[in-house]
């Protein structure tokens, strides 16, 4: 390496962080960047594609949104649908389990939290066969890679 270059390899080297695991490629370029007198190229430029990214995925959730609506699963009803679902069902059971309170006088509670969670997941599995898939909101629009 010509000399200047291995300067600035080593000066660039002592900006970085000492545990590898710390270090990540907007680490490195910035390191990069300013070692050469540029760090606020560097910033500039990361806070751009940062922009880029927040916009894309919010442009994609929008998208989502707008084409299926309700069932969309960024911003839809069936993830609250089946938390709420998921608490009845943890409420009877611990109902169910007698724990200060006497079985055989909660039965009509039993029967409405576990009719109602299991009529929840019923509608949302009914519904999720409509519904699209989470991943295609990644980037690359969620296409599929040929397996070769």
């Amino acid at each position: 390496m010509p000399e200047g270059l291995t300067e600035q390899v080593a000066h660039t080297r002592s900006n970085l962080p000492t545990n590898r695991a710390h270090i990540d490629a907007k680490e490195v370029e910035r390191a990069v960047f300013g070692v050469v007198g540029h760090r606020d190229l560097a910033l500039r430029i990361w806070a751009d594609a940062n922009e880029a990214a927040v916009e894309a995925w919010r442009e994609c959730r929008r998208r989502m949104r707008r084409e299926y609506g309700a069932r969309s699963p960024h911003g839809g009803w069936t993830v609250p649908v089946l938390f709420v679902a998921l608490l009845a069902g943890a409420v009877s059971a611990a109902v169910a389990s007698g724990f200060r309170s006497e079985p055989a006088k909660t039965e009509v509670l039993l029967a409405v939290l576990v009719g109602f969670s299991a009529l929840a997941d019923l509608v949302v599995l009914v519904v999720a066969g409509w519904r699209p898939r989470a991943h295609r909101c990644t980037a690359g629009g969620g296409a599929r890679r040929s397996r070769r």
